[in-house]
């Protein structure tokens, strides 16, 4: 689990840095199901303790693309 969540901000991060370069936030417009994936995969990670294993700034910007890109719950 951990590894997928890493794999998730990874990716996050690459789309952050492109789009980052052209609007100085974390605004990528991600679809409603990616948001649903998203969410379930924070939701469990934060169930499981599993996100206090990640790196601090992959966890900030993981919650930082969530609050910016995804309608709220």
């Amino acid at each position: 689990m951990q590894k997928i969540i890493l794999v998730i901000c990874l990716i996050l991060s690459l789309v952050f840095i492109s789009y980052g370069e052209q609007t100085s936030s974390a605004k990528c417009y991600m679809r409603l199901d990616d948001c649903e994936k998203m969410r379930k995969a924070r939701e469990k990670s934060i169930a499981d303790g599993s996100i206090n294993h990640m790196p601090a700034q992959g966890r900030q910007l993981f919650e930082e693309i969530y609050a910016n890109n995804c309608p709220k719950a």
